[in-house]
């Protein structure tokens, strides 16, 4: 009887692990919005981006959508979108007076930056999983179809209290990966999805907010030398 009754509870407390689990997996982000994000992440924080998975040359077209808001980026030559798990670094140089930059401290300086970048493959049907069905309901129809045409997910993790420029570099990469391949930019710090120029304006908006909130003194910035 009492090995029984071990036997249950053993049972009972798999499937509320197990549930558990499921929950904490679950995605925060449901409805792409406008709606405005009003906080500044100064520490860490996260980025998902779902695309198809892009054509050979994305690097290229990649970079040159980066240049369109003052970008000029070289991204660490071993990037191979296949296998890229770690820190991706990248060479930033910040174009002189465009009207996407308002900060000066970039000025004349050439910058290694970058961030944790992990990408996996991307099933939607196991992502919608995780929701209840009344939950699926509410999910925007253009927003499913995005999802479902996604093959990757590319998980960004940025810490800017490090180095100040990540912040940027993040989240224009992350919006004009989104843009450029149709795909859904979600921030799970606040649980809201952006698609196309959607992600761009909060690139731009959110961007800016935190620099400014940075005092010149505070900056962090390290100079880029050569690759190793």
């Amino acid at each position: 009887m009492k090995s029984k009754i071990i036997f249950t509870v053993v049972i009972a407390l798999i499937i509320t692990a197990a549930f558990s689990c499921k929950e904490n997996q679950k995605p925060k982000n449901h409805t792409p919005t406008n709606s405005t994000h009003n906080s500044v992440d100064i520490s860490s924080f996260d980025l998902n981006v779902y695309i198809p998975k892009p054509e050979t040359n994305f690097k290229e077209k990649w970079i040159k959508e980066l240049k369109k808001y003052g970008l000029e980026v070289e991204i660490h030559p071993n990037f191979d979108i296949d296998n890229q798990q770690g820190f991706l670094p990248f060479k930033l140089i910040v174009q002189k007076n465009n009207k996407y930059v308002k900060s000066k401290n970039y000025h004349n300086k050439v910058i290694l930056t970058g961030y944790e970048l992990d990408i996996s493959k991307f099933d939607s049907k196991d992502y919608f999983s995780y929701f209840e069905e009344d939950e699926l309901k509410k999910l925007s129809q253009e927003y499913k179809d995005k999802l479902k045409k996604c093959e990757l997910n590319l998980f960004f993790s940025v810490n800017p209290s490090q180095n100040t420029s990540e912040y940027r570099i993040a989240w224009f990469t992350a919006a004009t990966l989104t843009k450029l391949y149709n795909g859904v930019l979600s921030d799970p710090q606040q649980g809201v999805d952006y698609i196309g120029q959607e992600a761009i304006n909060k690139a731009i908006e959110l961007s800016d907010k935190f620099e400014n909130s940075i005092p010149d003194n505070q900056w962090k910035l390290y100079d880029f030398k050569k690759w190793n």
